[in-house]
């Protein structure tokens, strides 16, 4: 049986930009936070889903509509130590490996979730990502952790580290095995943004949701990202 790879979605309900975007209805019946799941939910070799969001009341609905409708394990922590909350979220499953999920990605792509998990299984580096040299869209970035290594560097992350989940390791890879999957077929692709931060990426995501119809929540990323660029104009 291969080392169990665990995704763990990352969100929570305050946003400066958009408060409460995580549970706004994208149309076609999904919710911010639903297609991101129904998404990751695609990756074979994903053995487990878990949200990961904070332990305040303000997330309470987010919590709640994860582990009913969504149907999510749930995993809670502080706020402001989202690489403690993301590691334990991925220890209460068992996991070998974890690999991050925004919750403001709706378009996360689930073959570039598989590849990332068996380069990281193939080759047993530290990190596998897809940013090292960005050639993706923003929105399906790709990182897959090695939990032990994970749980080994989490004690020298600083305040902004702990943050920012991933910026110890890229820091420092005398110190850890980094492993980048092969570039977009397009690399002009890499500034165009796939996620949703304000009310017009909300606005262009809803339109492309419609366009998608029921290919919605299996749609690749270059699919996704032909729309987008049609909507965004």
């Amino acid at each position: 049986m291969s080392p169990s790879a665990v995704g763990i979605l990352l969100a929570r309900s305050d946003s400066s930009r958009l408060p409460g975007k995580v549970l706004m209805d994208l149309g076609g019946g999904h919710t911010l936070i639903g297609l991101v799941a129904a998404r990751a939910r695609q990756a074979r070799e994903l053995d487990d889903l878990v949200l990961a969001t904070s332990d305040r009341p303000c997330d309470d609905a987010l919590a709640d509509y994860a582990a009913g409708p969504l149907g999510l394990p749930v995993f809670r922590g502080a706020v402001d130590d989202v690489a403690g909350r993301a590691l334990a979220a991925a220890e209460s499953r068992g996991a070998t490996w974890f690999a991050r999920i925004n919750g403001d990605s709706p378009f996360v792509d689930a073959a570039l979730l598989d590849a990332g998990i068996r380069l990281a299984r193939e080759t047993g580096a530290d990190l596998v990502s897809n940013v090292i040299q960005r050639s993706h869209p923003y929105g399906v970035a790709v990182e897959v952790f090695r939990v032990d290594t994970y749980r080994r560097a989490l004690p020298d992350f600083d305040a902004f580290e702990r943050e920012h989940i991933a910026r110890h390791l890229y820091q420092h890879p005398d110190r850890y095995r980094l492993a980048s999957l092969p570039p977009s077929p397009d690399p002009a692709l890499a500034g165009l943004r796939l996620t949703v931060d304000d009310a017009d990426d909300l606005a262009a995501v809803r339109a492309t949701v419609s366009r998608l119809g029921d290919d919605a929540a299996t749609a690749g990323y270059l699919r996704v990202a032909d729309l987008i660029r049609e909507v965004r104009g």
